[in-house]
């Protein structure tokens, strides 16, 4: 109970400084790439238009993106790498039995955690390794293999979210930005995708201000 008590109060703490650093990212113009807190606001947004079901997230870190939808999602599944990081999130949601925490990599495991999914399902992929204190696979992301099999659960009605659109320039593990493209072309021909705060978003509906991935 101590430990539950001591990370409530470490990001209750953490608020005040979140939305100001997101106050200022506003003012400078919303540079790339944006705060935390802009990008779960554009997930939670997300979340609500297309009346998800369910949250499925790679790249748990500590835990402060799943918690937006601990208490709104009838499911939300987190993946993480990092034993160390894995614990401490395990830790934070115990008692939650809506969030399950799970240790691995999500480039082998994506396919049959989607499976299990109430849909739709927001799809948040954010796995990759960033220094110290992260955990690295075969490559610094697992993109290249999670994409297939979260692009065929747009046409289900799923909405997929990719993170760090800024990096997908061919190096680290990451395809260019023309080769992402044209994989979603090929895995979601029916869906729409646009760009917003360093996100790409995928979804299963056209909305005006999106494009057809085809």
């Amino acid at each position: 109970m101590s430990s539950r008590r001591a990370i409530a109060r470490r990001f209750a703490a953490s608020r005040p400084v979140l939305f100001a650093g997101y106050l200022i990212w506003r003012l400078r113009g919303s540079p790339i790439p944006a705060p935390s807190l802009a990008k779960r606001k554009i997930l939670l947004n997300l979340f609500n238009k297309h009346k998800a079901r369910s949250f499925l997230e790679t790249g748990t870190l500590h835990g402060s993106t799943a918690a937006v939808f601990a208490n709104r999602a009838e499911m939300v599944v987190t993946i993480e790498l990092s034993p160390a990081l894995h614990a401490a999130a395990s830790v934070r949601f115990a008692g939650n039995p809506s969030v399950e925490c799970i240790c691995g990599d999500s480039a082998h495991i994506l396919k049959e955690v989607l499976a299990s999914l109430p849909a739709p399902s927001l799809m948040w992929l954010d796995g990759h390794y960033s220094g110290d204190g992260t955990a690295r696979s075969d490559s610094d992301t697992p993109i290249g293999d999670e994409l297939p099999h979260a692009l065929a659960m747009v046409s289900r009605g799923c909405v997929l979210a990719i993170d760090d659109e800024r990096l997908f320039n061919g190096t680290n593990g990451y395809p260019t930005e023309f080769e992402l493209m044209r994989e979603i072309a090929l895995g979601a021909p029916t869906g729409t995708v646009r760009l917003d705060a360093d996100i790409i978003i995928v979804e299963p509906v056209a909305d005006s201000g999106e494009y057809p991935a085809s």
